[in-house]
């Protein structure tokens, strides 16, 4: 998937879609899709590669959010206090809540959702580019934001009322 990406720079991915012509933007998808390589090499009759491009951008999003959820499945069962529990289990909650909202914007950005990937659908209508990138930026701002926060969340753990014995028990470690 990175050399899909590192690929698709020459194609237009990093710049503004306004800034690119009809053609460029079309082919920056369809360069852009690891399964597009996959497709001209079967030569076979399946998606394409805007589809693609589509289905990877829902599944992204929560595959990502899982990752991080089961981080914070990982620490909340090294917590010794409520506070940590409570700080543990309300990230999972936050994470679970934005997550979904944004992989429902994203599935319903355009109705008829052919839209997505086929630019001439007759009657489409879809949200304002503009609605599109603020929406990114707030994704990418979040994304930043949750990283750092489960970097620092362990530092809860090893302050110094912990207890030695119930971070042991709390470890599934063999016996």
């Amino acid at each position: 998937m990175n050399v899909s990406v590192i690929v698709s720079t020459q194609y237009g991915a990093g710049r503004h879609a306004w800034d690119l012509k009809p053609a460029e933007l079309i082919e920056g998808i369809r360069v852009s899709s690891a399964a597009s390589i996959a497709r001209t090499l079967a030569n076979a009759d399946t998606p394409s590669p805007p589809q693609y491009n589509y289905i990877t951008q829902v599944l992204a999003v929560p595959c990502l959010a899982m990752v991080k959820i089961s981080i914070s499945l990982f620490l909340l069962r090294l917590a010794v206090t409520r506070f940590y529990r409570n700080v543990c289990l309300g990230f999972i909650w936050f994470m679970s809540a934005f997550s979904f909202s944004y992989v429902v914007i994203i599935v319903f950005q355009c109705q008829p959702l052919r839209a997505i990937w086929d630019f001439k659908t007759p009657g489409a209508k879809c949200m304002a580019p503009r609605v599109g990138l603020i929406l990114g930026y707030t994704y990418a701002i979040f994304t930043i934001f949750s990283d750092f926060f489960l970097v620092v969340l362990p530092v809860g753990v090893s302050e110094p009322r912990a207890k030695p014995h119930v971070l042991m028990e709390n470890l599934p470690l063999p016996r």
